[in-house]
């Protein structure tokens, strides 16, 4: 399972190859999610290629939320013509046709690469079909049919000689028409030997791929007659070739038939559609996923109620809010703040924030989402106008009221966002007027 960093300023991309096993990865809310999904290509047998798999290139909407997605890398399908051959390709492709001859048997049909979420496909490449099996000179087999663009292309027809009947390709899997690739008609019977119908593909169904249809079989009497390609799994399946049928007692040879490619899907926008580079004739197929996270915009305010007075507390609110278009991204955010000289802080704290009253500042870690804010942080202080007294020499120790107006700055930095933001809240402090008194005898100067 690969686990990026929760948030990135730059591009994230994560490339899955072939493991024949699901894969996950998790992106974070506000992402825009591009994929690129190559089909593998179906297996080939001499004289005769499977298909080539197909590429999609999808871009999701923006996550909402923090998801996760499941990603299955297409096998490349069996090579044919060999005992044992013909396996299908992992995640929907079909198996070659059976042959008792071993040199007979149908290549598979190469897997689709899909990326699903939950129980809903997001896109999918269809795979390559395998080649019909080749029977002897130029009775070869059919070539595979390619991966859809969107739709899957139908196999060839197997090639013959002195009188065989060479199998029909597959139908390659319609994404258009939400249709499943038919299986490639069998050549028949030419004496003791039947080639057999090819086996239609079928749909997805919720995350699961279409499955190609299996190469058509042959009989036991079949020694020079090839059976049918698997074909390619896909958004829809496509369908498993032909078997050839032909007789050695009458010197007549056929190839079977190529199965049908499957068809390719993307749900996002800006999708495109071509042949894989890389899921080529008996080539696995490849994913990769990148994505750009939308940064934060901070901002701060800083408010009171009425004027503070000398020697009474007061008390500011300051809230950080996420201005969005995405969220922060799990790094500190940092709120500090700058008293004047006439204003002593006494307490300073909020819900889920860590404070200093030394230092006058509060962090916190935790992601905010985009259009939301963090609980407000309440700074309590107390006016002192000993660093703006006015001394008068007015007779007596009576007092008079004054005003000062003092400006108070609160910044926000952290989270993802690179600018440094700040706040002033003007504030009226009511200072008392001390008066020098006068000695007795002394004359009154107005």
């Amino acid at each position: 399972m690969a686990a990026p960093s929760p948030r990135a300023a730059a591009p994230v991309s994560q490339t899955f190859t072939y493991t024949g096993t699901p894969q996950t990865l998790t992106v974070p809310a506000a992402a825009t999610v591009t994929i690129t999904a190559d089909g593998a290509g179906g297996g080939s047998c001499p004289a005769s290629t499977g298909g080539t798999g197909a590429r999609v290139v999808t871009t999701l909407p923006v996550t909402s939320t923090s998801t996760t997605y499941t990603v299955n890398v297409g096998g490349a399908g069996g090579q044919g013509c060999t005992p044992g051959s013909g396996a299908a390709g992992y995640n929907g492709g079909g198996a070659g046709g059976i042959n008792p001859v071993g040199s007979r048997i149908g290549a598979g049909g190469g897997g689709a690469s899909s990326v699903s979420t939950g129980a809903t496909l997001l896109a999918v490449a269809g795979g390559g079909a395998g080649s019909g099996a080749f029977a002897g000179g130029t009775a070869v087999g059919g070539t595979g049919g390619n991966g859809g663009q969107p739709d899957g292309t139908t196999g060839g027809t197997g090639g013959s000689v002195s009188g065989g009947l060479p199998g029909s390709g597959g139908g390659g899997g319609k994404t258009s028409t939400s249709s499943p690739g038919t299986g490639g008609a069998g050549g028949g019977t030419v004496q003791t030997c039947t080639g057999g119908n090819g086996a239609n593909g079928t749909g997805f169904v919720g995350a699961a791929v279409g499955t190609g249809g299996a190469g058509g079989p042959n009989t036991l009497g079949c020694v020079t007659a090839g059976a049918g390609g698997g074909g390619g799994g896909g958004y829809f399946g496509g369908g498993g070739g032909g078997a050839a049928a032909g007789s050695l007692n009458v010197s007549s040879f056929a190839g079977g038939g190529g199965g049908g490619g499957g068809s390719s899907f993307g749900a996002g926008t800006d999708t495109t559609y071509a042949l894989s580079t890389i899921g080529t004739a008996g080539q696995n197929g490849q994913v990769i996923i990148s994505y750009t996270v939308a940064p934060p915009s901070l901002t701060i305010t800083k408010t009171h109620n009425g004027d503070f007075t000398e020697d009474r507390k007061g008390t500011y609110a300051i809230r950080v809010r996420d201005n969005g278009p995405g969220p922060t991204d799990g790094t500190t955010v940092t709120v500090t703040d700058t008293l004047p000289p006439e204003l002593k802080a006494v307490s300073i704290g909020g819900t889920g924030w860590t404070c200093s009253l030394t230092t006058l500042t509060c962090t916190r870690s935790d992601i905010l989402a985009a259009g939301s804010s963090y609980p407000r942080i309440n700074l309590t202080v107390k006016a002192d106008c000993d660093k703006n007294r006015r001394v008068g020499n007015t007779a007596g120790a009576g007092g008079n009221q004054r005003t000062v107006k003092v400006i108070n700055t609160a910044t926000v930095t952290g989270g993802g966002d690179g600018t440094i933001h700040t706040a002033a809240d003007l504030t009226t402090i009511r200072c008392r007027e001390h008066h020098k008194p006068q000695w007795p005898g002394t004359p009154h100067h107005p």
